[in-house]
């Protein structure tokens, strides 16, 4: 009974550490498309809550949050002309997601100034996405260690302990893929994103620290 413990344990061992490879695998390959191509920040306008407002005759309420999603917008723009370096970068508008992700780019994205990009194209190269808002728990398990838990006969054994890489309910900046799906560790994908500009800093950083840290420097 003990060997055979001993058995499943190995096997989930050696499954944890093929699924860490294929995720280390597949990070190096988002960080070097990301570096080579083009991320695509979506700025939200909350055009349903202020449509619904307006319908509802609430046009000054709708009026307010109008206008405090623009500062937000305008801090975020102000935020990536500083501070962001890693890659080439665009910005959209969040009402045009569908359009972006069909590839449908003409008179929709915006350049660092907000300015009209009528002539983006992608060239071949890949795009990924980022904006701030709430985090979603990354599912994916992760084991790092392990703890002795006694058996009914007092026998003793290591179990592997897991934990998910990221906390619940946290408004971040984060990166996702060109379908909108939240990429994973050992990716970058996420800062906190109370503080603007200093999530998009440290953003920067991390990609850049990764991109060294996987890649290198070429």
């Amino acid at each position: 009974m003990k060997r055979y413990k001993v058995y499943i344990l190995l096997i989930c061992c050696l499954f944890l550490i093929t699924t860490n490879q294929g995720q280390d695998k597949d990070s190096r390959k988002y960080i070097i498309e990301l570096k080579k191509g083009f991320l695509l920040i979506r700025l939200s306008t909350r055009e349903k809550t202020v449509e619904d407002l307006k319908r509802m005759g609430k046009t000054r309420a709708a009026e307010e949050i109008r206008k405090e999603q623009e500062l937000k917008n305008s801090k975020i723009v102000a935020a990536f002309k500083k501070y962001f370096t890693f890659c080439d970068y665009r910005f959209f508008y969040s009402q045009y997601s569908n359009e972006i992700k069909n590839k449908n780019f003409k008179f929709l994205l915006f350049d660092k100034e907000l300015k009209p990009d009528a002539n983006f194209e992608l060239a071949g190269k890949n795009f990924y996405v980022a904006e701030f808002g709430i985090l979603q728990a990354d599912t994916a398990k992760v084991s790092k260690e392990t703890r002795l838990e006694f058996n009914k006969d007092f026998s003793a054994e290591e179990v592997p302990v897991y934990y998910q890489n990221t906390p619940n309910k946290l408004y971040a900046l984060i990166i996702k893929d060109n379908h909108y799906y939240q990429l994973k560790y050992p990716f970058p994908y996420y800062v906190a994103g109370f503080n603007t500009d200093r999530a998009v800093k440290k953003m920067n950083q991390k990609l850049s620290n990764y991109y060294t840290k996987t890649v290198g420097t070429k």
